[in-house]
């Protein structure tokens, strides 16, 4: 019986993939990294801590990361919910599921976001990197302890890979949001790998994967 649905936060609820391509670039290029792709960014920042990255770059990790958060707050200001998503979790809200948020972007700044897009109403907790949550497994661990909920009564929602991985190390069901513009720069093979539960293309979707699980 599907209690509850964690959301992943950038890419899931908000159309906030642009907004990191555009930073991490900025931030690589201010610092001599040239000439990356689309998937160049995706394959070797996407879902990474800021020192790792420079860390594989061989480049500061301070003078990126300010770099890089100081373009992505700028583009977070200005990002919009993703399609039908506001809609979707009023009427999961009025059925009894209960929402949340997980994700590795920082907690404060999820928060902040979430609020200035009108979501909060929707969410009884919302989670991001912390000093007790610095993954996302532990992230989903730390919503269902808020919801009183065990793990295999919990969806999580999520675009990326590290949604999946964390939705199975604490034996939740994954469901992967793939939709069409994420074509361009996720490769859904490459998404796929870690054996999600589900793949939607549309937040409705989510409706009759709870309908089929719960009957």
């Amino acid at each position: 019986m599907i209690k509850a649905v964690i959301y992943d936060f950038d890419g899931t609820l908000a159309d906030t993939l642009p907004v990191h391509l555009h930073a991490y670039k900025y931030a690589l290029e201010k610092l001599g990294i040239e000439k990356m792709s689309d998937m160049d960014i995706v394959e070797n920042c996407f879902n990474k801590y800021n020192n790792k990255i420079a860390e594989h770059f061989h480049i500061d990790s301070g003078e990126f990361s300010k770099l890089y958060e100081e373009q992505q707050r700028k583009g977070l200001e200005k990002a919009n919910l993703c399609a039908g998503i506001e809609k979707v979790l009023k009427s999961l809200k009025e059925s009894g599921i209960r929402l949340a948020v997980g994700s590795m972007q920082w907690e404060h700044i999820v928060k902040k976001i979430a609020g200035k897009l009108g979501l909060n109403e929707y969410f009884e907790s919302v989670r991001g990197h912390s000093e007790s949550t610095r993954t996302k497994g532990e992230t989903f661990s730390a919503i269902c302890s808020d919801l009183d909920v065990k793990p295999k009564e919990v969806i999580v929602l999520g675009d990326a890979d590290s949604d999946i991985m964390g939705a199975k190390s604490i034996g939740a069901m994954s469901v992967l949001y793939y939709p069409e513009n994420n074509e361009k720069i996720y490769p859904l093979e490459m998404l796929t790998k870690h054996n999600p539960d589900f793949v939607i293309r549309k937040h409705e979707e989510i409706f009759g994967i709870i309908e089929k699980i719960n009957h």
